[in-house]
């Protein structure tokens, strides 16, 4: 069996400070109220804080990505083709070698869209209070 986790960036954020251990703890409060403290994003969100040169002030950027862990579902697909194929052509055990795995991988890539559309709108909706 083999693991596959599937990320994309969905957001940004940005903390600065004239010390930077000041803007770090910054970050790590906004992270801390805005995503761990929220179980419905906690669960898919993976985050990256990285110092930032490119500003006067010491910097820090925080970067959101919604991850998935694709294991779960490509086991799924896979249950449910050998299952299909055990149906329909009962004689022959299913042909692994000539998959169509890219049918799961397009189904992953739509769910991590959707949530991760979501989780931007809120976040850039929250940034205009």
């Amino acid at each position: 069996m083999q693991k596959f986790k599937y990320s994309e960036k969905f957001f940004e954020i940005t903390f600065s400070d004239k010390i930077s251990k000041q803007a770090y703890l910054k970050a790590c409060k906004w992270l801390a109220v805005n995503v761990w403290g929220n179980e419905g994003l906690s669960e898919y969100v993976s985050v990256r804080i990285l110092k930032d040169s490119t500003y006067k002030l010491p910097t820090f950027r925080a970067e959101l990505y919604i991850t998935l862990d694709g294991t779960g579902k490509k086991d799924e697909y896979c249950h449910k083709c050998k299952t299909l194929h055990t149906v329909m052509y009962s004689m022959d055990k299913p042909d692994c070698h000539k998959c169509k795995l890219q049918a799961c991988i397009n189904n992953i890539h739509n769910e991590i869209t959707g949530i991760s559309k979501f989780w931007k709108e809120v976040f850039e909706d929250a940034e205009k209070i």
